[in-house]
Order: C-alpha cells, then structure tokens, then sequence
C-alpha cells in the first residue's frame, strides 16, 4: 500500500510539472504568437492573410527544428555510448544512407506515467537523431529495434514529416484565409449579438467556434494520411529485409498496452496509426505478393 501511494504521489508530482513546464512556453512562445496574429488582423490590410499564414508557416518550421532544444526539458536524454545496439544502428544508417548525426537515449523507465516504449526521429534536414527510448531497449531484441527503426527509416526517405507540415499549412491557411474573409462581414458579429465593429479578438473566438465542425472533418482527414503514411513506412521496412517486424510491433503494441483490435469506425477517426492487427494483416498480405512476384529480399543481416 506504502508503495502504491508512492507511485501516485510521484504521478501527481509529474503531472504537475509537466503542466507548469508547458503553461510557461505557452506563455512565452503562444502569448506573442497571438499579439503579433490579432495584431494582423486588427491592421486589415489587403492580403494580411497571407502574410499572416507566411509568419505562422515560418513559426511551424522554426518549431519543427526547435523541438530539440525543448524535448530535454521534458525527458531525460543520454548519448548511447559505445554498444553493440550502437554500431548495428550506424551500420543500419550507412547502408540506408540516412544522415544519421545522433543516437539518444530517452530514460523514461523511471517516470511511473510515462513507460512508453517506442523509437523516432529527431531533427531538421540533415540534422538527424535517433531517439530510443530506454524501455525498447530493454524488451526488444538488437534485430527487433533496427526493425523498428528501419520503419521510422521509411518516414523519412517518403518524407513523411514535411508532406504532413505542407498539408498543416495549406489547412492552416484555409483556416486564415476563412476568417479574414468571414469576420470582414459586419452581419457575422451582430448574428452573436456582438456589435459589427467588434474586434479581431472576438471575431477570431466566434469564427473557431463555427470552423470546428468543419475541423472535425479535416482531423478525421489528416488522420487518414498518417494512416497511409504508417503503411508506407511498414511496407519500407519490409522490402528493405527487416524480418523481425512483425514480432517489434507486436512486442511495443503489448509494452505500450494498446488496443489490438478497435472497433474500425472508432479507429479510423481517433487513431493515427493502424492497429496491430491491421499492420500485421498487411505485412502478411505485402509478404505473399512478394513471394508471389518472386521478390526475394534477403533477411536484414547484423555485424555481430
């Protein structure tokens, strides 16, 4: 019992951290980001919705790059020292000719709510790092992880990243685009009961209130494509002899406790990733083809 209230003191006290840590940069980076937006807005000028989404776009990419400087203040990273998992990964680097700078790992073991066990990739253009975390190193297989990262592998040879930033921002400025457009009309404020020169703060509260119904239909949408995305980076690993694919997704899907098998409506517009038994089944089905065709790739070789 003295352990379990340990563990739930150390939750709540996680939590709270969390929370604080992300209260401040919303403070220090959004408080501005939203001055210098209404601030656009309020000007009225001819196309300052497009200068308006050219500054948010910049604003993506510049965070895209930052996330590594922000990431250490929420998890603890180590450089992976010298290991057989560490030359087997450069190895793994070099013959897929990915520009690898970096391998970090992520110590989240130790944080009771965060036992997350997964693998991505960190960085912009040819600043790339690998990030394990410390839980997929302890249950996975050398085989298995080079498994999964010859996925995360895959996202970035087809990539991934910037083809989801391009379509953010093309959502991002339709959404600016809408409002600049919308709010210019007086009837839009006074149908709320607001008078019709009512400033860009209110206009830009009333017209998210009316776009969301139609952001539920481009989250249901965006989700579709990291679907197809995560097809497309399975289907990498496949060709590319990462034989032990399946029994990784298997092993992350169970240390991660995820739902195996969800209803299908359910998941196609809540989940951004495949279930496990969609994956699989695909693999299996991508493995046959192959057989079929009489594409036969050789087994991913370790050094060891």
């Amino acid at each position: 019992q003295s352990i379990n209230m340990q563990n739930s003191s150390s939750v709540i006290l996680l939590w709270i951290k969390t929370q604080g840590k992300m209260l401040l940069l919303s403070l220090l980076f959004g408080g501005p980001v939203l001055f210098l937006i209404l601030l656009v807005l309020e000007g009225g000028q001819r196309y300052h919705w497009f200068y308006l989404c050219f500054f948010l776009a910049s604003s993506a990419l510049f965070f895209t790059d930052f996330y590594q400087v922000l990431a250490p203040w929420f998890n603890n990273f180590t450089i992976l020292r010298n290991s057989e998992l560490r030359d087997e990964i450069i190895v793994l680097a070099e013959k897929l000719k990915f520009p690898l700078t970096e391998i970090l790992l992520l110590e989240s073991s130790d944080q009771v709510a965060f036992s997350h066990s997964n693998a991505f990739i960190m960085g912009f253009l040819s600043n790339k790092k690998i990030v394990l975390y410390d839980n997929l190193v302890k249950n996975l297989k050398t085989k298995e992880i080079l498994a999964i990262l010859g996925h995360e592998i895959g996202h970035y040879k087809y990539m991934h990243t910037y083809k989801t930033l391009f379509i953010q921002v093309c959502c991002l400025g339709n959404f600016v685009w809408a409002i600049s457009q919308v709010t210019a009309i007086p009837e839009f404020h006074t149908s709320f009961g607001f008078d019709e020169r009512a400033g860009a703060s209110v206009g830009l509260v009333l017209f998210a209130y009316v776009y969301s119904s139609f952001a539920n239909i481009l989250h249901w949408g965006m989700n579709e494509i990291s679907r197809r995305f995560e097809y497309a980076a399975d289907v990498y690993a496949v060709e590319n002899g990462f034989d032990k694919l399946e029994n990784a997704l298997i092993k992350v899907h169970s240390n991660n406790l995820s739902n195996l098998s969800p209803d299908s409506w359910y998941a196609h517009y809540y989940y951004s990733h495949p279930s496990l038994e969609e994956r699989l089944t695909m693999i299996t089905r991508l493995r046959e083809e192959m057989q079929k065709e009489g594409r036969q790739v050789q087994p991913w070789r370790t050094i060891t």
